[in-house]
């Protein structure tokens, strides 16, 4: 089975939605198991109101990626900590150096 990146990105949202939640049921915990993080999708760093940052291989992943935004916005109690939850992810992602590279090249 090939590694299909939408399909991790829609159970890391899941999964990251169901974390946030406060009332979890036992098929909630099957969800939960189905995280497998973000390293094998680099578009996860890009911003998604930017469409023309993304490859076309990627193009599918704007969408996903605007739902996990939303989401982390819903269930933040502010920009600060939406930032926070966002840099999480992007930390996991990659080392900070190449973060602040990317960051300075996008902004």
């Amino acid at each position: 089975m090939s590694y299909n990146k939408k399909q991790v990105l829609e159970a890391n949202t899941k999964a990251i939605t169901i974390a946030l939640s406060n009332n979890k049921t036992t098929e909630d915990f099957i969800h939960l198991k189905e995280y497998k993080g973000f390293g094998g999708i680099k578009a996860i760093l890009l911003p998604p109101d930017k469409p023309e940052l993304f490859s076309e291989a990627d193009k599918n992943l704007i969408e996903p990626i605007k739902q996990l935004h939303q989401i982390l916005k819903d269930n933040s109690k502010d920009n600060s900590e939406y930032e926070k939850y966002l840099l999480s992810i992007k930390n996991s992602r990659q080392p900070k150096w190449i973060y602040r590279y990317n960051k300075e090249r996008i902004s």
